[in-house]
């Protein structure tokens, strides 16, 4: 009678390794076969709408090692600053492109960049006209 209590309990136990390889036979049927999410798809940002708005128009501002250009129009470092000021009273969202020439201190284009901020301009960019 012992025995076959023994031989019963014997027979009741589960082998373990086929079901550890079926495990890892799903995880690597799982890995081979998943698709990741495309996260370049996913992001959020504001593309031109193609409808001309109150800030449709970009202000350039040129910045050479000899000094800043408004739009074309040559300007000092205080008629820039009083021109960005009055422009950030009327549009905070205006568009600025500041660009930069190689020749042009990095102080320079610092000093405009803080008249921006000064000014509560926030859509800014920086584009370089070639050299190095």
């Amino acid at each position: 009678m012992r025995a076959r209590r023994e031989r019963d309990r014997a027979s009741a136990e589960l082998p373990m390794t086929p079901m550890i390889d079926i495990v890892f036979l799903l995880m690597v049927f799982f890995l081979v076969t998943i698709k990741p999410a495309n996260v370049l798809s996913h992001l959020e940002f504001l593309r031109p709408s193609g409808v001309p708005g109150p800030s449709a128009a970009v202000l350039r501002v040129a910045v050479d090692a000899d000094g800043f250009a408004l739009n074309g129009m040559p300007v000092d470092v205080e008629g820039l600053r009083a021109h960005l000021v009055r422009l950030g009273g009327l549009d905070r969202n205006q568009a600025v492109v500041l660009d930069c020439s190689p020749s042009a201190p990095h102080e320079r284009l610092v000093a405009a960049l803080n008249h921006c901020a000064s000014a509560g301009l926030g859509r800014l960019s920086v584009v370089s006209r070639g050299g190095h």
